[in-house]
């Protein structure tokens, strides 16, 4: 599944999976949006790309699926705050996906120190997109942490993801894409 993310959601889970040529640009909760999941509905729509990113979209929607038929995940979302669990929920994907993408056995020799030039060395050694391996490498940072993935020529955030802190609990901010 790790090299076709997609084959896995038609084949195995019996989703139809659409390509579109645009969707809009945000979700409920600041996530991103190259990608639509209709779970009730086994659809999923999604921007399809020339690059790594695609299986990460695929994977981020297929864990969107696994989360709303997972009872401690909704339990653990319906006890946040409404502003809260749906950046909770994209979080949650986010981390399924780069788990379904980049095993430990390749993250494990790119993880100390966690610094930029090591995000693009496990890049480059992968087949994750980027953003896969700042998600990776986000957890194993002491938290609350993050790593932000910045587009220079744009002056926008592509992607931030962070770590919690099991006692001091989330960053006090979130920098959401563009």
């Amino acid at each position: 599944a790790r090299d076709d993310v997609r084959a896995l959601l038609e084949d195995d889970l019996d989703f139809q999976v659409t390509e579109l040529a645009a969707i809009t640009d945000q979700r409920p909760g600041h996530g991103s949006c190259d990608g639509v999941s209709f779970v009730k509905d086994r659809h999923i729509l999604f921007r399809p790309t020339e690059s790594r990113r695609q299986n990460f979209t695929l994977a981020h929607e297929l864990g969107h699926v696994l989360v709303h038929d997972c009872d401690a995940a909704q339990d653990w979302l319906a006890d946040l705050p409404e502003e809260e669990a749906g950046p909770r929920e994209e979080w949650m994907c986010d981390q399924i996906a780069q788990r379904i993408l980049l095993p430990d056995e390749i993250l494990d020799q790119f993880s100390v120190p966690i610094s930029a030039t090591g995000v693009v060395d496990l890049f480059e050694a992968s087949q994750a997109s980027m953003a896969v391996c700042a998600i990776a490498l986000s957890r194993r940072l002491m938290g609350p942490a993050g790593i932000v993935l910045i587009n220079i020529e744009r002056g926008e955030v592509d992607l931030a993801c962070v770590q919690p802190d099991s006692e001091r609990g989330w960053p006090a901010s979130f920098p959401w894409r563009r």
